[in-house]
């Protein structure tokens, strides 16, 4: 019995004692807080409609292969690097697909902490650059060309959605390619959302024209999620 009453004694002084004035609260690391705040912003699979899967699952593996558009997209200091250093503190990022090969629509969700808004406000000036437009126009050429396919022309169009965060940029890249004998109205969208210093990147590739309308479902409750 009297060990039972020390023991709810003991609980009791170390309850009161977490409230307040004891001593210091531990701190999470500013990289940790950031790394914790962009896994749990990034892409869910909840967040897109039925049948999705996420790309490597059982129920995904027959997907054409997708190179990754950060190559051209990072500014070019930093390209190939995972993690630039004093840029990026955390980045999260997730893709799904729905359909099989060249049939597939394939949305990435990319969120990135960045050392500040500036720095975020970098990103998004990235997204103007003829260059990258180029550079993703060759990656994706050149991949479906080594399909065996033969692309026609491509065209560079704006796009961003719409009244999120604090500021919207993108575009989309259209054309036609031709494979086996079918041709495919690809389209590939690119929509990048600022978020205070955080940066969120939607992309879809889908051979069935723009689908703005999925972006834009990729997008919002990614950004909804950093502004709770």
């Amino acid at each position: 019995m009297r060990k039972g009453v020390l023991l709810l004694l003991t609980l009791a002084l170390v309850a009161c004692g977490g409230g307040g004035g004891g001593g210091p609260s531990p701190t999470i690391a500013p990289a940790v807080r950031d790394q914790l705040a962009a896994d749990a912003a990034v892409l869910q699979l909840s967040d897109l409609p039925r049948q999705f899967a996420a790309l490597g699952s059982e129920s995904s593996s027959d997907q054409a292969p997708l190179s990754d558009p950060n190559q051209c997209i990072d500014p070019p200091p930093t390209q190939g690097a995972a993690m630039p250093e004093l840029v990026v503190t955390a980045r999260a990022h997730r893709q799904y697909a729905i359909g099989l090969r060249l049939d597939a629509v394939i949305v990435r969700g990319t969120v990135e902490v960045f050392r500040d808004a500036e720095s975020a406000a970098g990103k998004a000036a990235e997204f103007g650059r003829q260059e990258v437009i180029d550079c993703l126009e060759a990656l994706y050429v050149q991949q479906l060309t080594a399909l065996g396919g033969a692309v026609g022309e491509v065209t560079a169009s704006p796009s961003k959605v719409e009244g999120l965060g604090d500021e919207q940029t993108g575009f989309v890249l259209s054309f036609v390619a031709a494979l086996n004998g079918v041709e495919y109205p690809f389209a590939f969208e690119f929509d990048f959302t600022r978020v205070n210093r955080a940066g969120v990147t939607v992309s879809v590739l889908s051979p069935r024209g723009i689908d703005h309308a999925l972006a834009t479902s990729a997008m919002t409750p990614m950004v909804n999620r950093l502004q709770q």
